[in-house]
């Protein structure tokens, strides 16, 4: 992902856009991981089993070129 690199992040992103991992969780098991995309300033934005490209990159302070 292009815009971790250009924010500096060093720890590990997954962007799953077909839900190839998603896919690896049963949808009756409770055991899924959950996100939480934080904005400025610790607002919680989206909680849930997923989050897209196009949430993170409008959570962003400085727009993505």
């Amino acid at each position: 992902m292009a815009w971790a690199t250009f924010y500096g992040l060093t720890f590990p992103v997954l962007s799953d856009p077909g839900g190839t991992e998603d896919k690896r969780y049963d949808p009756g098991d409770r055991s899924r991981p959950s996100y939480v995309l934080l904005g400025p300033g610790a607002e919680i934005l989206v909680v849930g089993t997923s989050v897209t490209d196009a949430q993170i990159e409008a959570a962003l302070p400085t727009p993505y070129p």
